[in-house]
């Protein structure tokens, strides 16, 4: 790493610096030293192990291309009749004459659930592309956590239900569970790391989860093909199997350092500055309205609740 940076430095000086750094990002996918490129070759920062992991978006990452996944394979089960649209191969599994209507089985999970797990969460509502891009972070965990058992559980048991499993193609049934298989390896290292007392394995045991995980989205074949896109091999899974226990190895309890608790804080923050015209400070403006909502509230509490 630092003789690349000192090569992109070295070019970066060169008097045909354009083509050097051209073959250098060819080599490497590096373009430019940066800031902390720079900091790397002045005192030596280290640029893994002194850049302390958003375990937030570490996992969101992770959560949501899994999710991509579930619905891309939930898409593609096989049709049982033939529809009259040019994907009529693919099982329509939206529609009330098919026996099931996915885009309602988390809105029933939120309904259903005991108001212990519902009461100030957010729980994802749609497994299709369209939703999953906007699922926040806590929606997302709450989905790895909670809702994907049940979830499968009720998309087998409608299919169970109405005959349809038996008819399925055996590559597509054998995906479903592929995909059950990556969700249960998912919350074998998901569920110690979110444990509030710190991590609940030893370093070794949580290593060997993360990289079981890993190496199953990397390996697992059906009929002799793989299993999951290659386009899950990110560098997000690269910190999770190779670094992810090494981070907890340097700095403690790393959920102690996740971004989740700040997430509804910025969310109020951006709501509060759409209403910003561009003029003055912004800052003093969002000051302003806070105050005025602090104010707000107080009044309701003393005089109307109280």
């Amino acid at each position: 790493m630092y003789q690349v940076l000192k090569r992109l430095q070295a070019a970066e000086r060169s008097d045909n610096a354009r083509s050097e750094l051209a073959k250098i990002a060819k080599e490497t996918g590096w373009v430019s030293v940066g800031f902390l490129g720079k900091l790397a070759l002045e005192i030596g920062f280290d640029l893994v192990r002194d850049l302390v992991v958003d375990l937030m978006h570490l996992c969101m990452v992770l959560i949501k291309d899994l999710a991509y996944v579930t619905a891309g394979v939930i898409a593609k089960v096989r049709a049982l009749k033939p529809c009259h649209n040019r994907l009529s191969r693919y099982f329509q599994v939206n529609t009330w004459a098919a026996g099931m209507f996915v885009d309602h089985m988390l809105y029933d999970f939120r309904v259903n659930v005991a108001p212990l797990f519902s009461t100030g969460r957010r729980f994802a509502r749609d497994v299709r592309d369209g939703s999953i891009c906007s699922w926040t972070a806590e929606e997302c965990l709450n989905f790895a956590r909670i809702t994907w058992r049940w979830f499968f559980q009720q998309f087998y048991t409608m299919l169970d239900r109405t005959g349809h499993i038996d008819n399925l193609n055996p590559i597509d049934l054998a995906s479903l569970d592929a995909v059950v298989g990556a969700w249960e390896r998912f919350e074998g290292w998901l569920f110690p790391v979110m444990d509030r007392n710190g991590l609940s394995l030893s370093l070794e045991d949580f290593s060997h989860r993360c990289v079981a995980y890993a190496l199953y989205l990397k390996n697992h074949r059906i009929d002799g093909q793989r299993a999951f896109p290659v386009t899950l091999q990110t560098h997000t899974l690269h910190c999770l199997g190779a670094h992810l226990w090494q981070y907890f190895d340097w700095w403690g309890n790393v959920r102690e350092h996740q971004c989740f608790c700040f997430e509804r804080v910025a969310s109020e923050l951006t709501q509060t500055l759409s209403a910003w015209n561009g003029r003055g400070e912004g800052g003093s403006f969002l000051a302003r309205r806070l105050r005025l909502k602090e104010a707000s509230r107080l009044y309701v509490d003393r005089h109307i609740t109280g």
